[in-house]
């Protein structure tokens, strides 16, 4: 017997009032913390364009975290021999 989850199907969850791609993305400077890094190291990986940057309104630059953890690359054994 189905369990009743107490909303209709095809009903978005509610929203947290923040836009997906804001939960999803960090600012420069929150970049460079969480992967010991500097902002300017993240501003020339979006010039390089290694990373996809977002403008938010007219000054701020957002990075998608997926990006940035695309950018590690597994290595294996022997990788400093």
């Amino acid at each position: 017997m189905p369990v009743d989850s107490g909303s209709p199907r095809g009903e978005k969850p509610a929203s947290t009032g923040r836009s997906l791609l804001v939960e999803q993305t960090v600012s420069q400077s929150e970049a460079a913390e969480m992967y010991s890094t500097t902002p300017s190291t993240i501003r020339r990986w979006i010039s390089e364009g290694r990373i996809r940057g977002y403008r938010f309104g007219s000054r701020a630059i957002r990075v998608r975290v997926d990006d940035l953890e695309g950018l590690f690359v597994p290595i294996g054994p022997g990788a400093f021999e």
